[in-house]
């Protein structure tokens, strides 16, 4: 993981306490390790389990917390960036999540 560097300008001195610290961590370190290992190839959706060193590990079942928290993820990178990519997989996401999760005896 590559160390971000933001500009840290006012009297706490502390990068952490910057938007521009979380916004590079996330479009620079977590988004391209989840793109680049989590998702599965053959489905467009994230593998389930992960171990340590990237490899599937476990069930494929898809849950709608997990589904959801991804959803969240790929939203923000997007508006944070721009960037299609991840606008794409958000729609993905939310489309298998909206078919799959939706409770249709009880309406939720």
């Amino acid at each position: 993981m590559r160390k971000v560097k933001a500009d840290c300008s006012d009297s706490t001195g502390r990068e952490e306490m910057h938007g521009a610290f979380w916004r590079d961590q996330a479009l620079h370190d977590i988004m391209p390790a989840w793109l680049a290992h989590g998702i599965n190839p053959a489905s467009e959706r994230f593998y389930t389990g992960l171990s340590r060193d990237w490899k599937p590990i476990g069930t494929t079942d898809q849950y709608p917390t997990m589904l959801g928290r991804h959803l969240f993820s790929l939203s923000a990178a997007y508006l944070l960036s721009g960037e299609e990519r991840y606008l794409r997989l958000a729609k993905t996401t939310a489309s298998y999540l909206i078919e799959h999760g939706w409770d249709h005896e009880f309406g939720g």
